[in-house]
């Protein structure tokens, strides 16, 4: 390969790397939301109706399904 395509190549991997990372740092923090929201809502549960209760419980669930498919979206990288 000449040198211009081996630079292109390394950015490339730079770039993809750089990706890579944030995304893990987005997810850490959208999990510790997650969990904020969790202990926020079993300090609180006591205050709700069952209605309430089974409405929120439905959206956590829904929470941690989206946030476990983006655990396996960054658990296996794609290549740029």
């Amino acid at each position: 390969m000449s040198k211009t395509q081996d630079k292109r190549d390394q950015r490339l991997a730079e770039a993809a790397e750089f990706v890579a990372e944030r995304r893990k740092l987005q997810l850490h923090m959208l999990e510790q939301n997650f969990e904020a929201g969790v202990q926020l809502y079993q300090s609180q549960k006591d205050n709700l109706s069952s209605e309430e209760i089974e409405k929120i419980e439905g959206m956590m669930a829904e929470q941690r399904a989206a946030l476990d498919k983006l655990h396996e979206q960054v658990d296996t990288p794609t290549k740029a």
